[in-house]
């Protein structure tokens, strides 16, 4: 019970990254650590973030694109009223400046997302680099 607990924190402390809770329960249940030593495990749960991160990465991109594309309608709608209702144009570059605002941090957010997904790689591959360097250090 104890290391089911302790397993658990060590799961959700790897899987909450940046603030943003990811269905940790539903993470935990699907990682089988049955018959694992403590190594694998964390090679696993670390498997199981950069899978999130990616799906993370992927629902960004789409939120990044759909503000690309409002931006590029509310462009064309901009343009087709050149010197016409002033008002209609004033209201369009209003929309306008809110969805550039909006797309600004949407990018923010995808940049920090792949930096996030970066750093969690990076440190996955020096771990397995320092895993097989330990066992062949053994061997000789």
């Amino acid at each position: 019970m104890k290391g089911t607990l302790i397993g658990n924190a060590v799961v959700l402390s790897l899987l909450m990254g940046g603030g943003e809770i990811v269905s940790a329960h539903k993470a935990i249940q699907s990682l089988d650590m049955e018959g694992m030593d403590l190594e694998a495990n964390l090679m696993e749960i670390r498997a199981k973030r950069i899978q999130l991160l990616d799906k993370q990465l992927k629902g960004q991109t789409v939120v990044v694109e759909q503000k690309n594309q409002e931006m590029a309608v509310l462009k064309d709608q901009l343009t087709a009223l050149q010197s016409e209702d002033t008002k209609q144009i004033e209201a369009i570059k209003a929309q306008l400046d809110a969805v550039s605002n909006s797309y600004q941090m949407e990018i923010e957010h995808l940049q920090s997302l792949k930096k996030k997904r970066r750093e969690v790689l990076t440190n996955f591959m020096k771990t397995m680099q320092d895993r097989h360097s330990a066992i062949f250090g053994s061997i000789h």
